[in-house]
């Protein structure tokens, strides 16, 4: 197939319970061939999703009315629409200095039995992060409601 298929229910191939996308001819080392056909002035974003080898896909569409967010799954080789999935869930990079993540930073420094906040720093200090961070992951685990804050004492709420 040298052409590429666009979303199989389109073109009837694939019955509407379990659509499928499929991708361009066989990935082989060969010589430069012309782009595909593309309706012009349309783009289909994939953004990574947080559920592993899924994307979201956003279409972008100049002359046609404006489609809804779906998932894909990478399902090879296909790409399967997966319904179940939401589109707004989508990854997020992590930052290159976070030292762990705010799950883990509860879990191992927020008990349900109340802390002040030099001794979580102090422990926090203890696993090489600095109390600007701890400060940090407290503010924003109390803003989330994960952990309950008053009298300067720091508790978890959540299991």
């Amino acid at each position: 197939m040298s052409e590429p298929v666009d979303i199989a229910v389109d073109l009837g191939v694939v019955p509407p319970a379990l659509p499928e996308i499929c991708f361009f001819e066989e990935f082989v080392a060969s010589e430069p061939k012309p782009p595909p056909l593309i309706i012009e002035g349309s783009i289909m974003v994939l953004t990574p999703h947080e559920e592993p080898d899924c994307f979201t896909v956003t279409s972008i569409l100049r002359n046609l009315p404006q489609l809804p967010e779906f998932v894909v799954s990478w399902d090879y080789p296909l790409m399967r629409v997966a319904s179940d999935l939401n589109p707004e869930a989508l990854r997020r990079p992590q930052s290159k200095n976070k030292m762990c993540s705010d799950k883990e930073f509860m879990e191992q420094f927020i008990t349900g039995t109340p802390a002040t906040r030099g001794a979580i720093v102090a422990a926090a200090g203890k696993a090489d992060i600095s109390a600007r961070t701890a400060d940090r992951y407290l503010r924003k685990l109390a803003d989330s409601g994960l952990i309950g804050c008053g009298g300067g004492l720091y508790w978890r709420i959540s299991a």
